[in-house]
């Protein structure tokens, strides 16, 4: 196994050896004219600046909004690395799953304007376990009962369902507050 077999973290900088998603922009020219055909391939690239690239392309059939599956391409620049598309993007999908795990923990984890960094390292272990609970209520509970593999349904439990029904039993065990009492009625007036 040599050392081009061992890159772990795609996206760290001190490696020499990298991988880097590259966005296609352009309507015809630029990266997205590299965007032909039905195969992935691997070919040079100049950009405007002059800089020589190797670039991986990428075609995948993904579904569109009414289920149809239409082409669409990924574009990843490789530095010092001799590996075919497919891998590239076998390898880049791992990235895929810590950016996404990362999204999703933005929308569950308690925002401070603390500066103590055990309670920053605390409030993100607590939207990590909230969000690996969810992964887990959903994989048991929210799956498709058919042969073959496991398949879940999706909107089961969704992720803000989840927050809520949490939302709810925190509100319920601590009696929310829902109305202030006032000693004297509310004095309106209007400027």
């Amino acid at each position: 196994m040599g050392l081009v077999d061992r890159v772990g973290d795609l996206g760290s900088d001190f490696m020499r050896l990298s991988l880097r998603l590259n966005p296609i922009r352009g309507k015809t020219g630029g990266t997205r004219a590299l965007c032909r055909g039905r195969k992935s391939y691997i070919t040079s690239y100049t950009f405007t600046d002059g800089t020589q690239a190797t670039i991986a392309m990428k075609a995948s059939l993904v579904p569109d909004k009414t289920g149809k599956r239409r082409r669409k391409w990924l574009s990843f620049i490789l530095i010092l690395l001799d590996w075919s598309a497919d891998k590239v993007y076998q390898q880049y999908r791992r990235r895929f799953g810590v950016e996404c795990s990362y999204r999703l923990l933005r929308r569950v984890r308690a925002t401070t304007t603390s500066r103590n960094p055990t309670m920053r390292f605390f409030l993100q272990s607590v939207g990590l376990i909230l969000t690996n609970a969810w992964v887990f209520l959903k994989w048991e509970f929210a799956r498709l009962l058919a042969p073959g593999p496991r398949r879940i349904d999706e909107n089961r439990l969704r992720l803000h369902r989840f927050c809520r029904l949490l939302i709810r039993a925190i509100e319920n065990d601590y009696s929310a507050i829902c109305a202030v009492p006032a000693h004297k009625p509310p004095h309106s007036v209007i400027y």
